[in-house]
């Protein structure tokens, strides 16, 4: 199954309005879930997948902001390719 890109997500969320609030609290679940699953697997790409365009990561205390599909997914390249089992 392809993950859908974030604003595919976000307009299935919109329609699932409508359907009342369980239907869009699983479809937020399955989200999460998706998120969940690419990020401990290191899958950057599925994990990128689920983002815009406008995405940003920081982590304070640390200075530095990561913005941008490509900013993001070279930062969790890194870091994953830096640990000892990473990808």
């Amino acid at each position: 199954m392809a993950v859908p890109d974030c604003d595919d997500c976000y307009c299935s969320l919109n329609l699932l309005r409508d359907q009342g609030p369980q239907a869009r609290e699983a479809a937020e679940r399955d989200i999460a879930r998706k998120f969940v699953h690419a990020f401990s697997r290191d899958d950057i790409g599925s994990f990128l997948e689920l983002l815009t365009d406008q995405c940003w990561l920081s982590m304070p205390p640390a200075s530095e902001r990561y913005v941008g599909l490509t900013a993001v997914g070279s930062f969790l390249r890194a870091r994953a390719e830096g640990r000892p089992g990473g990808s």
